[in-house]
């Protein structure tokens, strides 16, 4: 992109802001450059060895109006200088993109990936995306690799309840997903970004993210891209109680679906937003739902009933989070035994699965389920979640 020579020019971090005459507006544009340093700064603290405990917070991070300012350069061009280095290999780029695809692929069947391990990978392949020539194809694909890894970091934290740290690795894969000019990606990072917000309780942040994937990717999305955008901005709406727009989503995102074929993507998350996902996804948006009006939750247990019968067997993370998702329903419809039945499966299999997102559901499920403390078997498995949880 052309500069203004006239402009004044202020950078911080990865971002550029450009100012003209003092009635104009002041632009802020990402710089691909000043992102992959941005990058490496951030992975190197995240290596070093007291990073987990004392540098990651479980803090909200960016929220409301700061929250869209950090997103709103996606709509403008990445600034790029025409800079010689060591361009690419075909075949270096074909095995970063495998080892991505199989990081994530053990990341979404079971979980258990050493996240330090995937940082170090993201760092590493940053130090050779540093060198390589700014504005050629090699360089955008491998921009893309980099957004994949930041992606999957932030989806760890996420999922160890680093909110914080997640947030940040979000907005820097929205970025070099960005500098990729892969619009597609851009839509996926900012719907992982919703996920988070709704999971955090914040379903307007929530909507900003979604709704700017779509309009981002209005022309280009395939069939099942606007069905996960369908399904996280449909989430929001639960969250707000808004039903009727909850039930307009829930039935764009059946009828995208339904039109879209299983090899028409290829990222991860819309790849594995099959039957199965879908009927589950749904069906816990619907026992969000069911905290504003009971009669939702039948409606969530037949779809999250669905979910399990659709499911593998060997899928035992998504079985997981299903199973605790049915058990809270019947903690909504007062159905104390049964939610106790489905928590008392759930917890043999999973003592390694107990940490992060899966053991803060089960203490979701102990808490809502308080109420039911004076009936035995209620008792017993809440008893089970703390020992698990806590040991």
């Amino acid at each position: 992109m052309t500069r203004d020579a006239g402009a004044r020019r202020s950078r911080t971090g990865d971002i550029v802001v450009v100012s003209g005459p003092s009635s104009s507006p002041r632009l802020v544009f990402w710089e691909a450059s000043s992102l992959v340093r941005e990058v490496l700064d951030q992975s190197e603290v995240d290596l070093t060895v007291f990073s987990r405990r004392t540098v990651l917070t479980t803090t909200a991070g960016l929220a409301g109006a700061a929250f869209a300012a950090a997103l709103e350069p996606v709509l403008r061009p990445v600034l790029t200088a025409s800079t010689p280095g060591h361009a690419f290999a075909t075949a270096q780029l074909v095995d970063a993109e495998e080892i991505v695809g199989q990081l994530t692929r053990l990341h979404r069947r079971a979980g258990g990936l050493d996240v330090r391990m995937v940082a170090a990978q993201l760092n590493a392949f940053c130090r050779r995306l540093r060198e390589a020539p700014q504005g050629t194809p090699e360089t955008s694909r491998a921009f893309r690799v980099a957004a994949e890894l930041a992606e999957l970091v932030a989806s760890m934290n996420w999922d160890d309840g680093l909110h914080d740290s997640a947030q940040r690795y979000f907005l820097l894969a929205v970025q070099l997903a960005h500098a990729a000019n892969d619009r597609v990606l851009v839509a996926v990072v900012l719907a992982a970004l919703a996920r988070q917000c709704s999971d955090l309780g914040r379903p307007k942040d929530a909507l900003e993210a979604v709704q700017l994937a779509q309009y981002l990717t209005r022309r280009e999305a395939t069939p099942r891209l606007r069905a996960l955008l369908a399904t996280r901005e449909g989430w929001a709406h639960a969250q707000q109680g808004d039903a009727k727009a909850f039930q307009r989503c829930v039935t764009a995102a059946q009828d995208h679906h339904a039109e879209g074929v299983d090899e028409d993507d290829s990222h991860a998350s819309i790849i594995g937003l099959d039957d199965a996902e879908l009927a589950g996804v749904v069906g816990a948006r619907y026992r969000d739902l069911a905290a504003h009006d009971v009669r939702h939750a039948r409606t969530a247990q037949e779809y999250i009933d669905t979910a399990l019968r659709l499911r593998p067997s060997d899928h035992l993370r998504t079985r997981t989070f299903d199973l605790i998702g049915l058990a809270r329903t019947h903690v909504i419809s007062r159905e104390p035994d049964r939610a106790a039945e489905l928590i008392a499966e759930v917890l043999p299999p999973i003592p390694t699965l107990a940490h992060g997102r899966v053991g803060r559901k089960l203490r979701e499920f102990h808490r809502e389920a308080a109420v039911f403390d004076d009936v035995p078997a209620v008792h017993d498995v809440r008893q089970a979640v703390i020992e698990l949880t806590t040991s």
